[in-house]
């Protein structure tokens, strides 16, 4: 199991919190644009039957900007359970029901959670009206883990998210807020009212007033709705990719799940071979890459260049001994690329590295958050992943830029470096180096002890107005 604890850390605002086995992040998401993705029924458990399969449509709207300030209380004081502000409540069949999350959409970042079809599935949903805009809540089953994402969206988009180690119940819907109780092994139920219009997200420490922990049905509203608990999957395991064959493209697919920590098969990929000594792998379905190039050296195949897309640009990372990063030249076209589009959660730190061409869903981040530089541990394997900084219109954008491993490297990368490395290189400033050579960039993503800018780590990528030499 790659997860130890839960961890949230979106945005620029964010908290840690926990009861029991229950950790969370209080984020207002960006709205996002999305995409209806069926998804089959999660095993849930049940104090009776919900009886309906109604659909509401959502809307969709464009990406808008990330709000400046968000609310998040957390209250000793019990709420009132009142009447919802809200109408036309309905519980949605989750194979017919559109999805608020896109694809890759960041949820948690330690352990690093994006949502996906493989990693998430639809459990329970809610639909109804508030304030004109039509409202989803949404509860999602780990199938990698044994976690809830519970995920609130507005006119067809997400608003917040969070994550539930624990069993959950959608209570109550009371004033502009859903309330959500979750129920933790030995300790008492917390509360959580999710604000159906901004997203802000209390945490209650006691039941509201009002609330009736032995009703059958969602209060607030008509009755009709059950109460369902939804219990995390206990028995769910990261997919491993068993591959026993000995042609090259069972090969290539070893070496690249070693690499990228993928666990794709060979049917899931085609190879073809330019030249002589040259061999190119390609994703025949959507995954954080599309094509990774290798060359035969003396007799060992060594992969040379990943290439993944991000939105209308194609970019290509360099592999060079220890590090796979983008070269200087296009980390500027990056970076001016991102700061050109609506702000998103995709341009948070765990944005960038669900961008990266590397899977880190699962893994644990080490250390401050929303740094350039922040590392991650996956199960054997420590790396750096680089997440450098661009300022645009009064938002920070993450970049994603590659990483350096520190141990647990790929057997056909480069040895590995010693602890002493890795620790003073996660923690301590780069050393300052002359802005004037591009080279002195790319270098500082390959080596740990080699600084990224002139300045500061986040003055490697500048605003987009005011471009890096």
């Amino acid at each position: 199991m790659k997860w130890t604890s839960l961890v949230w850390a979106l945005g620029t605002v964010g908290f840690i919190g926990g009861m029991g086995y229950v950790v969370e992040q209080h984020v207002i998401h960006p709205k996002i644009s999305t995409t209806s993705v069926a998804h089959p029924n999660a095993s849930i458990s049940t104090k009776s039957v919900a009886a309906t399969s109604q659909q509401q449509s959502t809307a969709r709207t464009s990406a808008a900007a990330l709000p400046q300030a968000q609310v998040v209380t957390t209250s000793s004081a019990p709420q009132t359970v009142a009447s919802f502000n809200g109408h036309g409540v309905s519980e949605t069949n989750p194979d017919l029901t559109p999805i608020i999350l896109p694809r890759n959409f960041p949820i948690a970042a330690s352990p690093v959670e994006f949502y996906s079809t493989n990693n998430f599935s639809l459990t329970e949903s809610l639909s109804g009206t508030i304030q004109g805009q039509p409202f989803a809540v949404q509860i999602y089953s780990g199938t990698t883990a044994p976690v809830l994402a519970l995920a609130v969206g507005n006119n067809g988009t997400p608003i917040a998210t969070k994550i539930f180690g624990s069993a959950i119940e959608i209570a109550a819907f009371s004033n502009n807020s859903a309330i959500v109780e979750a129920f933790s092994p030995n300790q008492a139920p917390m509360w959580y009212a999710f604000n159906l219009v901004t997203g802000a997200i209390q945490t209650l420490n006691s039941a509201p007033t009002g609330f009736r922990t032995n009703a059958s049905n969602i209060q607030g509203i008509p009755p009709g709705i059950v109460r369902n608990t939804i219990t995390p999957n206990a028995t769910a395991t990261t997919p491993q990719a068993n591959i026993t064959g000995s042609s090259l493209e069972d090969t290539l697919v070893k070496e690249v799940n070693s690499m990228l920590l993928t666990s794709i098969t060979p049917s899931q990929v085609m190879l073809t071979e330019p030249s002589a000594g040259t061999a190119i792998l390609s994703a025949l379905e959507p995954t954080h890459w599309q094509s990774i190039s290798f060359s035969n050296k003396s007799g060992t195949w060594v992969p040379l260049k990943i290439q993944t897309h991000l939105g209308s640009m194609t970019l290509t990372y360099d592999v060079n001994g220890n590090s796979v990063a983008l070269p200087y030249p296009e980390m500027q076209a990056l970076q001016k690329n991102i700061t050109l589009g609506s702000y998103s959660a995709l341009d948070t730190q765990t944005g960038a590295l669900a961008r990266l061409p590397i899977n880190l869903e699962g893994a644990t981040t080490v250390g401050t958050l929303n740094t350039p530089k922040i590392r991650i541990q996956d199960q054997n394997h420590t790396l750096l992943a680089l997440t450098y900084e661009a300022h645009a219109n009064g938002n920070t954008y993450f970049v994603p830029i590659g990483w350096y491993w520190f141990s647990g490297l790929p057997s056909f990368l480069a040895t590995e470096i010693s602890p002493s490395a890795s620790t003073s290189a996660a923690t301590s400033p780069p050393t300052a180096q002359s802005s004037t050579s591009p080279n002195a960039v790319v270098s500082s993503a390959t080596s740990p002890s080699t600084a990224q800018s002139s300045t500061a780590p986040s003055a490697m990528v500048s605003s987009s107005t005011s471009p890096s030499p």
